[in-house]
């Protein structure tokens, strides 16, 4: 018997896709018991949207749509939180309102927690696509279809969060964890992605695409304000791990903790440094070094922190990317320059 299944939609100010999202939700082989549009305080027209698509329904599916707006903005974490637990079903879909499910999503993710009692969450490979649905790339080119169990999945997870969007989570397990924090501005699925591992709740991935993401043209001014957003998020992540390591047994998570939170304090730095590499505002990119300054005071971080503010983005954007490749390739570029 399969699980009563809702589809949770976080939105603000996106009523332009959201048309395609809610197709795809009403398209599910396996029918979705509720689908719940939870508006973040936006400013369109997102409701219209909604009641405007209901009248497309019929009665019996158009009763399964619920819209729900906040009257004050809750952030991306706050807002993901709040429509996850909007939900009303035993399994939950987080679909964010410009991406698209295949019709078999929820039937396949399902089905595989159905097999999995362990695994707190399901995804899948995820088609990246341009605003008009064009299609760019796969999200997962190495990643196979399988159960990941909390033991194993944590050391990749502590170096980048390997999850997508479009996942299907299991609500017990959601709640048992406390969700998705609304401090989170940024990331915040990584940081949820962390405690589900530490509360031994593994996953399972379907390599597949059974999703559509859309990629959107970068704009300056958003950008530097989601930097300084992924700033402040880090700020609270990072300590927040710390207590999570301090609180788990080192026999429990298969690692030490001091080596854990190694690991995991380079990669947030990493991540200070590339946001920081390409921004043109100063005072963003100053953030940022410091950041990964303050998160590992490796001597790299210091160069970055003192020297890397001052030199223009387009230096820093190829200084980061030699230093992110293998040392042989970066060997073979940097010997020809050195010998002019």
């Amino acid at each position: 018997m399969t699980s009563p299944i809702a589809i949770c939609i976080p939105t603000r100010n996106q009523g332009e896709y959201l048309v395609d999202a809610l197709r795809s939700a009403f398209a599910q082989t396996v029918r979705p018991m509720d689908v719940v549009v939870s508006d973040d305080a936006g400013t369109d027209d997102t409701e219209a949207v909604v009641q405007n698509f209901a009248k497309s329904l019929a009665k019996e599916q158009a009763q399964c749509l619920r819209y729900e707006r906040s009257s004050i903005p809750l952030g991306i974490g706050g807002n993901f939180d709040r429509a996850v637990r909007l939900g009303k079903g035993d399994l939950c879909v987080k679909l964010d309102a410009d991406d698209i499910l295949e019709p078999n999503f929820v039937e396949v993710l399902s089905g595989m927690l159905g097999a999995y009692p362990q695994a707190g969450w399901a995804h899948c490979n995820v088609l990246n696509v341009l605003p008009d649905c064009t299609p760019i790339t796969l999200a997962h080119s190495r990643k196979r279809t399988g159960f990941y169990s909390s033991e194993a999945a944590l050391w990749p997870y502590l170096k980048h969060n390997d999850t997508c969007h479009c996942v299907m989570i299991r609500k017990s397990a959601y709640l048992a964890v406390g969700g998705y924090r609304p401090e989170m501005k940024t990331c915040e699925d990584w940081l949820f992605w962390l405690e589900m591992l530490l509360g031994d709740w593994g996953y399972v991935f379907d390599e597949r695409p059974l999703a559509k993401m859309r990629k959107h043209p970068s704009r300056t001014e958003l950008m530097s304000r989601r930097r300084m957003a992924f700033v402040e998020s880090t700020r609270f992540m990072v300590p927040r791990m710390e207590k999570l390591f301090r609180e788990k047994a080192a026999d429990k998570i298969k690692v030490s903790p001091e080596k854990a939170m190694a690991r995991f304090r380079a990669a947030t730095a990493r991540l200070c440094v590339s946001s920081g590499s390409g921004e043109g505002d100063p005072e963003v990119r100053k953030a940022l070094f410091k950041a990964a300054l303050d998160f590992y005071p490796s001597l790299l971080n210091r160069i970055w922190y003192l020297a890397g503010t001052n030199l223009p983005p387009s230096t820093t954007m190829l200084a980061t990317r030699l230093a992110g490749m293998p040392r042989h390739y970066a060997r073979v570029i940097l010997q020809p320059l050195l010998r002019r």
